[in-house]
């Protein structure tokens, strides 16, 4: 018996490459997916020029930084104010 026709991937230095045997269509290429459109969000604090990077636990606010965090809470849950609020404390 004749060996099956195989599909054949090959990497090297030059690149890689994918043989198909003869008589096999070539697969169309594959789509890339659209990019998002749009600016990227922004952490949601007032006057903050950051890209979001964290998410709020708490109040499903988009953050950038710890210090963001901190004043998310206080704007969002009234937390406590002083110098001796947990919510400032570094």
């Amino acid at each position: 018996a004749a060996p099956a026709p195989m599909v054949r991937y090959s990497s090297g230095a030059q690149g890689s490459t994918l043989s198909f045997p003869p008589g096999v269509p070539t697969p169309a290429p594959l789509s890339q997916r659209p990019s998002p459109s749009g600016p990227p969000p922004r952490c949601s604090v007032p006057g903050c020029p950051h890209p979001r990077r964290y998410a709020c636990s708490r109040t499903g606010q988009a953050l950038c930084s710890l210090q963001c965090y901190r004043i998310n809470l206080q704007m969002r849950l009234g937390g406590p104010e002083g110098p001796g609020s947990p919510l400032l404390a570094t």
